[in-house]
């Protein structure tokens, strides 16, 4: 392979490792990304890559046309149940478990989230629901919970992006094994037997689940 080829390559996988680190798509792009760059600075350093890899930097093209407007629900879909309060709507899985990937994935289907508990009126809510509700109680639900990218965050959706977990934080701190524990349980899950505080899970686990859709 001629060494302006090389570079060229190096470029590509820079500008794609780039984009995909500022999307936030795991795990350790930011670390290849820097190797990249790394290796690509031998090259030049070393005079193997003499063009102008780079390439200069051109005018700002023209303004492109406004993007649609966020397809914002107005109501509930059938199946879920609204809360005029939290100003958002609910649906508790329970016909099916699944792992947390494949949960967040039915409720992308469902055009949802997997939930965010992010007050502690709707954890209240919730806990209201699960127990007094006319579900099953004596098991696991998945949230939106998770650790995946290395922070606790709530899993991005049609409704909001992924948002860190700070502010309201209901981790039971009172278990044998204070929550969440440094291990690989990087999932939020709710169960009764700790009145629904939550606690970390191996995501891998298959659980009952609940979405969310925000109406404003």
């Amino acid at each position: 392979m001629g060494i302006p080829m090389l570079c060229l390559l190096m470029i590509i996988a820079i500008v794609h490792l780039g984009h995909n680190a500022e999307a936030g798509k795991c795990p350790n792009l930011e670390k290849r990304l820097k190797d990249a760059q790394t290796e690509l600075e031998r090259l030049r350093n070393t005079g193997q890559c003499e063009c102008s890899c780079m390439g200069q930097p051109g005018a700002p093209g023209p303004a492109g046309p406004p993007g649609p407007p966020l397809n914002q629900p107005k109501d509930c879909p059938k199946g879920f149940t609204k809360n005029e309060v939290l100003k958002s709507c609910h649906k508790f899985i329970t016909n099916t478990k699944l792992m947390w990937t494949d949960a967040l994935a039915f409720c992308q289907s469902l055009q949802a989230n997997l939930v965010a508990i992010e007050t502690h009126v709707e954890q209240l809510y919730l806990a209201d629901k699960l127990t007094n509700g006319d579900l099953p109680t004596e098991t696991w639900y998945w949230t939106g919970g998770n650790e995946l990218c290395g922070t606790w965050e709530w899993a991005g959706g049609l409704s909001w992006t992924p948002k860190s977990i700070t502010g309201y934080l209901n981790w039971d701190t009172t278990y044998e094994l204070p929550q969440p524990q440094a291990n690989d349980e990087r999932c939020l899950g709710l169960h009764s037997e700790f009145t629904y505080k939550w606690h970390d899970l191996t995501c891998k686990s298959e659980e009952y689940f609940i979405c969310e859709i925000n109406l404003s």
